[in-house]
């Protein structure tokens, strides 16, 4: 379908009422028909005036057959913009260019805004505001993030589960820490499957009972089930600056050994996702008192998606927090 927006066009109708324009197929002097420069079903910017009347209108047509001009869109009439139910007598029907769909210079010579068009496709534009001027979602196929995200919440940032999909839910996540006391274990649990690390922080965690032993537990389901052997590692421990044998890891990521009473452990542990649900462990940590370091790391192979961790201690915790960060 051509869009014709020829000039010299002008013919006459005595066409009445709302219908297509019949055209004479004859033109004015030094003027063409429509049928010279059209085909059927081509359209153009049309009007039509009554030679004797104050009828007139301005729309958007189609030559649906010769010598015949369907009123598709009507853009501007004597009639309020709507199509004009048009008298009898002689009417001038020629080709011209819609104002409303022309663009028009300011006295700056600048293109002056005709609306927001419904869509529009830009190969080389420049000076437009990102901030007023766009508006919407980049698909992440024209390097966007292909989805309506919020990376200014407080705590959000733009983060991908699975290497295309951006989401501002999935984020660095800190729950409330926990104080644990007597021989509970300290456990978070509803841990969310798309977790790739996990980080365990421990503040003066202290123990009324000297000999003692920690370690971290890795957990599955929704009601958890706690992997208590399997680990694979070593845990190394310095006394006093001096260094002691290394320990295997077994039961879980040691992080302590045959802490005295009341001594307070500083530390970490950082549990990162390998490969489907294995998991690395790495400890690091301190002890005040009879001063001790210790660090080590290992590997354990759960058998569904991890969903919890806990802390458990062979002896009654009596003070000290246990914080968990993941994301």
């Amino acid at each position: 379908m051509a869009f014709i927006t020829a000039d010299r066009v002008l013919d006459s109708s005595t066409s009445t009422g709302t219908g297509p324009f019949i055209v004479s197929g004859t033109p004015a002097a030094g003027y063409r028909t429509f049928s010279a420069v059209m085909s059927v079903g081509d359209t153009c910017y049309y009007s039509i005036q009554g030679q004797t009347t104050s009828e007139w209108e301005v729309g958007l047509g189609t030559y649906s057959s010769t010598n015949t001009l369907t009123r598709t869109t009507i853009y501007s009439s004597s009639n309020a913009g709507s199509a004009v139910t048009f008298s009898a007598g002689t009417k001038n029907v020629f080709i011209t260019m819609a104002a409303s769909k022309s663009p028009q210079l300011d006295p700056s010579g600048n293109v002056t805004a005709l609306g927001t068009p419904a869509s529009a496709t830009l190969t080389n534009a420049t000076g437009l505001s990102l901030t007023t001027g766009v508006t919407g979602v980049l698909p992440s196929a024209n390097g966007g993030l292909g989805a309506s995200v919020s990376p200014t919440t407080t705590g959000n940032v733009l983060f991908t589960t699975n290497g295309t999909s951006w989401s501002s839910t999935a984020k660095i996540v800190q729950p409330a820490s926990v104080s644990p006391s007597g021989t509970a274990a300290a456990s978070f649990t509803g841990l969310p499957s798309w977790v790739k690390r996990v980080v365990l922080q421990f503040s003066a965690l202290t123990s009324a009972t000297g000999g003692a032993s920690m370690v971290v537990q890795l957990g599955t389901g929704a009601t958890p089930t706690y992997t208590t052997s399997g680990y694979t590692g070593a845990l190394g421990l310095t006394f006093n600056g001096t260094a002691s044998a290394a320990s295997a890891l077994s039961s879980g990521f040691t992080i302590n050994t045959g802490y005295a009473a009341n001594a307070a452990i500083y530390g970490t542990v950082t549990l990162t996702n390998l490969t489907g649900n294995t998991w690395m462990g790495n400890m690091n940590f301190g002890r005040t008192g009879t001063l001790m370091s210790g660090g080590g790391g290992g590997i354990i192979a759960l058998g569904a998606t991890l969903t919890a961790v806990q802390i458990l201690s062979s002896a009654n915790y009596n003070g000290g927090t246990v914080s968990i960060l993941y994301e």
